[in-house]
């Protein structure tokens, strides 16, 4: 009997130890990916004349958000874990948080840019309701760059100022029991909760007053812009809606899960190495909306959709791959 326990056991063992394994090797990959992608994002926007506009510029600042995210916050979680070196503490634990809270940051930006702030003075109709995702004539690009070097620098003091008064700079070992640890606990459900709860709130908010005033102003809607048929104007309605739900659902299903976990770990502590597993898998789920993220902001966004299919058709028409003034000529 004692045997077949010690064997059970054994097997368990091994089963997480692969699980970590798989959990390192596919943490490493997808940082790979999001640096890739996000790189190649930000260079084709960089380089297209046309698509340097105030709202592109969120596009650019979360992809290098992302770039970030992944060389602090997701690759040292799978190379350094259970490491625990001052120097290297200091600067990946506080860093790293501050960009992954940043990329979240921006889907609030992107929302209230995008839709809320983005009217017409006159008549108070949004642009983002007829026009999503179009340029903003009142914001300036330096305005944004403003606001984006403000808001790192007031996410990055607040994580580090959380780490010190709570004196936790010491990187994290994941194998350990850390239910006891309840200083650790109290930073990742802080953080946890402001991450997923502040876009999540945002998006909401954006959703159910696009819903609302499409009930409300179906009428003067209409009539702003009657040079379209009916039918044309409800698909474009109907169309925006469903841009922002795709949003909220591909960030919902990312953040959700480690969410949940975590507020769990902290009510009960780590119970069972299968919470563990849980709490890595949310985690590998979370790192994807650095990949998913921004590529729904790009691919709800009608100018750079367009650029990227010409640039596609230019390279299935067997053209070279697009130096800075060829992207410029296909994006004009």
């Amino acid at each position: 009997m004692e045997n077949g326990n010690s064997r059970n056991s054994t097997n368990n063992s091994t089963f997480f130890v692969h699980l970590l394994i798989a959990f390192r090797v596919s943490t490493i990959i997808i940082s790979i990916l999001i640096v890739a992608i996000n790189l190649f994002f930000f260079l084709f926007i960089m380089f297209c004349k046309t698509l340097r506009t105030p709202s592109n510029v969120l596009i650019l600042s979360i992809n290098l958000s992302c770039i970030i995210a992944a060389f602090t916050f997701i690759l040292p979680i799978a190379i350094v874990r259970g490491v625990n070196i001052p120097l290297v503490c200091i600067i990946f634990l506080p860093l790293g948080d501050s960009s992954a809270l940043m990329v979240n940051i921006h889907a609030c930006l992107i929302c209230l840019e995008h839709y809320c702030i983005n009217s017409d003075i006159n008549n108070n109709v949004p642009d983002g309701l007829t026009h999503p995702f179009h340029y903003q004539r009142y914001i300036s690009n330096k305005v944004v760059i403003g606001c984006c070097i403000i808001l790192w620098i007031l996410v990055l003091g607040l994580i580090t100022a959380l780490y010190v008064i709570l004196d936790n700079l010491q990187c994290p070992d994941w194998t350990a029991n850390l239910a006891q640890d309840r200083k650790r606990l109290i930073i990742y459900t802080v953080v946890a909760s402001v991450m997923t709860g502040l876009p999540l709130i945002t998006m909401l908010y954006t959703y159910l007053k696009l819903h609302y005033f499409i009930l409300q102003h179906l009428i003067r809607i209409d009539s702003e812009i009657s040079h379209f048929n009916r039918e044309t104007i409800i698909t474009r309605k109907h169309k925006v809606l469903r841009r922002m739900l795709f949003l909220l659902i591909n960030f919902s299903v990312c953040w959700l899960p480690i969410l949940i976990t975590t507020l769990i770990i902290f009510r009960f502590g780590y119970k069972s190495q299968i919470l563990i597993a849980i709490r890595n898998i949310s985690f590998a789920v979370t790192y994807l909306y650095s990949l998913a993220g921004p590529l729904g902001y790009i691919f709800c966004c009608p100018d750079i959709a367009k650029k990227l299919r010409r640039w596609w058709v230019a390279i299935w028409s067997h053209r070279a791959w697009p130096s800075s003034a060829k992207v410029g000529n296909v994006a004009r």
